[in-house]
């Protein structure tokens, strides 16, 4: 993002722009992502970047679900990939599914959510937009277990667990190995989970200070 600033290159910077709203969402910082939503917006507007617009306006969605309005983010994120669909893109677009996954959970609408994630497997099924799939894996769990379906949920936790670690992704895989541990702490598959979260964490790096990171070493200390 320095670069493209350096260079003066609006595009470049739109682009960076939504992959650092992107990492904000995924560690769940708010302001952050309410930051660069904005600005990603303002670029966007202002050179006719509608790509980018349509993604600035979907974050800031998800920024209205975790400030307290989940039913006007949700509407938001709806009514700009409607548009997004319309205009022929599809770059990111699981990405912004699991955006409006957790605009419905927070709404407390679950059965919509796992609607939306399906579909959003289905889109990656079609396109082999692959990038996104652990963190709709994990959602999927999570929503499942709300649901009261907790054997399917730990089923999905585990494919998060595998395809996250494969692609690298080693946040997405940590956050659903501390999800697949606690679903399995009544049952038979807990020692498979604890398993994997050890090894995942043993090949993060030492110092990590994300929230997820010591709620996995407080699991595996039996806290």
């Amino acid at each position: 993002m320095a670069e493209a600033r350096r260079i003066n290159h609006p595009y470049s910077l739109a682009f960076a722009l939504n992959f650092a709203a992107y990492i904000a969402i995924l560690g769940r910082d708010v302001a952050a992502t309410a930051a660069a939503a904005g600005e990603l917006m303002a670029i966007s507007n202002a050179q006719g970047f509608q790509q980018w617009l349509a993604a600035g306006a979907i974050a800031l969605g998800w920024v209205m679900a975790h400030l307290g309005d989940a039913e006007q983010g949700d509407a938001q994120i709806l009514q700009v990939l409607g548009m997004y669909d319309a205009m022929g893109f599809g770059l990111f677009r699981t990405q912004y599914a699991a955006m409006r996954v957790d605009a419905l959970r927070i709404a407390g609408r679950p059965e919509d959510a796992l609607a939306a994630i399906d579909e959003a497997l289905a889109f990656a099924g079609s396109t082999e937009e692959r990038a996104f799939l652990p963190q709709l894996h994990y959602l999927r769990g999570e929503v499942l277990v709300e649901l009261g379906r907790p054997d399917e949920g730990e089923r999905e936790f585990e494919a998060a667990v595998t395809i996250g670690r494969a692609a690298g992704s080693n946040l997405q895989a940590l956050r659903a190995a501390v999800s697949w541990v606690r679903s399995t702490e009544d049952s038979g598959g807990a020692d498979t989970a604890r398993a994997a979260l050890a090894e995942i964490l043993a090949g993060l790096f030492e110092g990590g200070d994300a929230p997820e990171i010591e709620e996995a070493r407080q699991l595996l200390s039996g806290g």
